[in-house]
């Protein structure tokens, strides 16, 4: 009897499971062979006749006998196909699942089937992980284990591999599976301390960071959604301090930690994630806040950005600048401070883009406090730093990336109308001088850049109308 030929439509489905099973007890002798796919096609065509006369746990313990008697005959090919099916069509069953999903597992492992073995205990820890955390652990461990024997031996396996339903994957999914499965190990330990935690963290983005100089690994793309989501677990230990709730004094030594924590991170080029950092600070200042000691936060964040430029933290400079700018719109005295210390510091610095930034900042507070003598002279660094950069586009350009010259062009132009304006009542001669200036880097914009901006089609006959009536 041939057990492709047994119809569930004319053999009562108990019936239909006795000559499947009394068939597949003996199938290896010479007269007849169960082939892989017609076996898992059988499995199918019973499972929905036993689904459909609720008689699920019958099929079920029918096929874990028979996928334990196939062991024993040292079949295991077969009895990993019947217990592959019995885990896909058992996933609401979580104590059967438990249980089929540990003897596949036990199965893949006597056939040393390092793929297998690497999906059922993936599988198993799944199960495990919200209840039982020691045993998510050791499955986990055990998958890891078994991605890196693949990754390692991947053409031998590849020359064993034995499925119905897929091929073998290929080498860089299983090496970004045992990075994740890695990650996921780390941060699950809950027994390790931080510390121990970081450095194994570390070791893994270092791996990851060697991948992108690999030429085998084509999906960069992956490669970077893993490397973000490391990044972003680094960044979580840095910041694990709650500031919830804490007088001034505890919120200084929180500030003063962390702050010791990035120059590390930097020092030691460690991925601290932009939006980690600028979400702990942001919440830090609010509790500073609370406690009415938005100026100590002022003060200490100026002494960690002296530290940051000491060891090339110029990124992280800019963000603390950013919230310090952020949290004080509404306060002209703490935003004159901020905005001061910034132009200050890049004037020391000599960076022209720094002080055309908090030149830019500085001068609309100025500007709208009515200090226009500060605000001219703010407006005067400004449009120097400008100027250099204009001067120096070409050579600057080979080093960066930044907005094309003729925004400069614009921008410096937009700075003399408004020095021009400012100076109208106490200086009309000098005004009328700086606006033929304004005119002449009018003049020296293309026709296609005027076109493209309607405001300096405004600005242009703002500037004619002047020149011509006065």
């Amino acid at each position: 009897m041939n057990i492709n030929r047994i119809s569930s439509a004319e053999i009562p489905v108990q019936k239909t499971l006795q000559t499947m099973q009394n068939y597949i007890y003996n199938p290896f002798s010479k007269d007849h062979k169960i082939k892989p796919e017609l076996l898992a096609h059988d499995l199918y065509r019973v499972s929905e006749k036993c689904n459909t006369n609720q008689l699920k746990t019958l099929f079920n313990n029918t096929f874990v006998n028979i996928a334990q008697r196939m062991i024993e005959a040292q079949q295991n090919n077969f009895a990993g196909i019947i217990y592959s099916f019995l885990i896909k069509t058992n996933q609401e069953n979580i104590p059967f699942l438990k249980t089929i999903t540990t003897k596949a597992l036990k199965c893949a492992q006597k056939q040393n089937d390092s793929v297998h073995i690497a999906t059922r205990a993936a599988e198993l820890a799944n199960l495990y992980k919200d209840t039982e955390p020691d045993k998510y652990l050791t499955y986990m461990t055990m998958a890891r284990n078994a991605l890196k024997d693949v990754c390692e031996n991947y053409d031998t396996i590849g020359k064993n591999f034995n499925t119905i339903s897929r091929s073998l994957n290929t080498k860089e999914a299983y090496l970004f599976k045992l990075i994740r499965t890695d990650l996921d190990i780390v941060l699950k330990n809950e027994k390790a301390n931080p510390k121990e935690n970081k450095k194994r963290l570390l070791a893994i983005y270092k791996n990851i960071n060697s991948l992108y100089e690999d030429p085998s690994i084509v999906d960069k793309r992956e490669l970077c959604r893993i490397r973000t989501f490391a990044q972003k677990q680094i960044s979580d230990l840095v910041f694990n301090m709650n500031y919830k709730g804490l007088n001034p004094k505890e919120l200084k030594n929180v500030f003063d930690l962390s702050s010791e924590k990035v120059i590390h991170s930097v020092l030691n080029k460690e991925p601290i994630t932009k939006e980690k950092f600028t979400d702990f600070y942001s919440g830090l200042y609010d509790e500073f806040k609370k406690n009415s000691k938005e100026k100590v936060f002022i003060s200490k964040t100026f002494e960690f950005i002296d530290k940051l430029e000491n060891v090339n933290g110029e990124f992280f400079t800019s963000k603390l600048y950013t919230i310090l700018l952020d949290k004080n719109k509404s306060n002209f005295e703490n935003t004159m401070m901020i905005t001061r210390n910034g132009l200050n510091r890049k004037i020391k610095d000599k960076d022209d883009f720094g002080i055309v930034f908090f030149g830019f900042k500085l001068a609309k507070v100025l500007k709208e406090n009515n200090e226009f003598g500060k605000y001219i002279n703010t407006l005067d660094i400004k449009m120097t730093a400008t100027k250099n950069i204009i001067n120096n586009y070409e050579e600057l350009s080979k080093t960066r990336t930044f907005r094309p010259k003729e925004d400069y062009i614009k921008e410096l132009m937009y700075d003399k109308v408004s020095v021009a304006n400012a100076l109208k009542r106490t200086n009309p001669e000098h005004s009328k001088e700086v606006l033929k200036e304004a005119k002449a880097l009018l003049d020296s914009l293309s026709n296609d850049y005027k076109a493209k901006d309607a405001a300096i089609g405004k600005i242009a006959k703002y500037i004619h109308y002047r020149l011509s009536h006065e």
